[in-house]
């Protein structure tokens, strides 16, 4: 049903773990 992967749901929640700060968030996203 979901059109992103399961890894890829796994990826975003460990990265939103590791964001500390708007930045890194703003940095990933543009990336």
């Amino acid at each position: 049903a979901n059109p992103v992967p399961a890894e890829s749901r796994i990826e975003r929640m460990i990265r939103s773990l590791k964001r500390p700060r708007r930045e890194d968030r703003e940095d990933i996203d543009s990336k």
